[in-house]
């Protein structure tokens, strides 16, 4: 027997105490996911940033003083041919209950007393419009504009909303409403405001608009999901009093914004996140499969770097308490790189029982010289991971501790469980042949009695 004696009289005690081993790891397992079911995931990407850095400090300052700029939008559609008055109680009665929401700091979906604001800003307009304002103006006080304008009131007094927009008329006959307030409607986007009642109104007319304003930042995807969760479950209570009471189904609800658009982003990292993994865990128990031939070696390579995962988010529970999104690929990366240590480990195994070794010698020779081998690059390379620590970034900080820790953890599994797997796996074989061909099934008792 061969090699450094340290890696061999571990081997032999993983082969002599196999069950010992087991009940460990299993222990060490069960451990690990209590802790790591305790693991908070930080979905704020400004702290993936160093938070040392001045202009990040400074951003963060702006941020808290003054609040970000992002507006959740909220739609109400209005189906085809109805008349938008039920809508607008509708979303009188949401704005409502939506502005007792904790994670909302404002709702905007009208302009109170539009009469009013015109008659107050009409007369100072002027002194707010550029020169193409000023020109436009000039156009609509000729002699043409006036009678285009003409034609235009004659067509709206006719319509079944003369009542309701005599009064404006009256204040703004020559409709240069349309022009001062621009500068009013520049700051609602594509929005457009109805005169007669204030409601902002999408511009076919078809959807009635909210502007949210939340407390938080649009980078906060926690506070996002609760947001959105908590802004659900209001729009399900107001519509179904709204459908009592005016008999209608509930109108059809979208929303959108950059608080949409941070969900949407964060659901389609994590489901990459989890199909990069699944598809690294198959593609590498497929080639095990085809380099080996036997389905049990798919257990040699699955349950020592299974134990290493769990091991390695159990340590993340306890050093770090929380992870980044920054951390959704160590997985992947320690699948891929804890493969080689079964790799050469168990192809050394098969090497020298093809050579005629019996169990024993064969475990002490893998564990012996390849075992050194496979503990050096697992040092090597923790070590080049390691070196992410050292960064300003708090998310390659944390991926880097965790990789290192992770590949360390799996050399370890690697080092103890695939030794006792091999023995237990070469101890059943040789029971069964030992044993006659006859068998009184006990449904488990025995091993309940031992």
């Amino acid at each position: 027997m061969t090699g450094p004696g340290f890696l061999r009289r571990i081997a032999l005690f993983a082969r002599d105490h196999y069950r010992a081993v087991f009940v460990g790891f299993a222990l060490a397992a069960v451990l690990s996911l209590v802790s790591a079911s305790r693991i908070r995931f930080d979905t704020d990407v400004l702290n993936l940033l160093p938070q040392d850095d001045p202009v990040l400090q400074t951003f963060r300052r702006t941020l808290e003083e003054f609040g970000s700029f992002d507006n959740l939008l909220i739609g109400v559609r209005i189906p085809e041919g109805a008349t938008a008055d039920p809508y607008q109680e509708y979303v009188e009665d949401l704005a409502g209950e939506l502005g007792q929401l904790e994670s909302i700091a404002q709702i905007d979906y009208r302009i109170d007393q539009p009469r009013e604001l015109l008659h107050q800003f009409l007369p100072r307009a002027m002194l707010f419009l550029d020169a193409d304002g000023r020109e436009r103006v000039a156009r609509r006080l000729t002699e043409e504009g006036i009678e285009e304008r003409a034609v235009e009131l004659k067509r709206l007094l006719s319509t079944p909303q003369a009542m309701a927009i005599k009064d404006l008329v009256k204040l703004d006959p020559l409709g240069l409403s349309s022009i001062l307030l621009q500068e009013v409607e520049s700051t609602r986007g594509n929005l457009e405001v109805e005169w007669t009642s204030g409601y902002y109104l999408s511009r076919d007319h078809r959807m009635l608009l909210l502007l949210a304003k939340p407390v938080h930042r649009p980078q906060n995807l926690r506070q996002d999901y609760l947001m959105m969760k908590a802004i659900d479950q209001r729009v399900a209570e107001v519509g179904q009093r709204w459908s009592e009471r005016v008999g209608q189904p509930p109108p059809e609800m979208v929303y959108g914004g950059t608080y949409l658009t941070a969900l949407d982003d964060a659901r389609f990292i994590q489901a990459d996140m989890v199909q990069n993994v699944a598809s690294s865990v198959i593609g590498v128990l497929i080639l095990f499969y085809f380099a080996f031939r036997r389905p049990s070696a798919l257990l040699y390579a699955l349950l020592p770097l299974g134990c290493g995962l769990i091991l390695t988010f159990g340590f993340a529970g306890v050093a770090l308490g929380s992870l980044s999104q920054a951390t959704s690929i160590v997985a992947a990366l320690l699948i891929g790189l804890g493969i080689d240590f079964v790799i050469v480990s168990y192809g050394r195994y098969v090497e020298e029982r093809r050579r005629g070794s019996d169990p024993a010698e064969a475990l002490a020779q893998m564990s012996g010289s390849s075992g050194r081998a496979v503990l050096v690059g697992a040092l090597t390379t923790a070590a080049t991971f390691g070196a992410f620590m050292v960064t300003d970034f708090p998310g390659l900080r944390q991926m880097g501790l965790l990789t290192a820790a992770g590949i360390l953890l799996c050399v370890v599994a690697v080092l103890l469980l695939l030794p006792a797997l091999l023995a237990w796996s070469e101890d059943r074989h040789s029971r069964r042949a030992s044993r006659p061909n006859l068998y009184l099934h006990s449904f488990g008792t025995e091993s309940v009695i031992r």
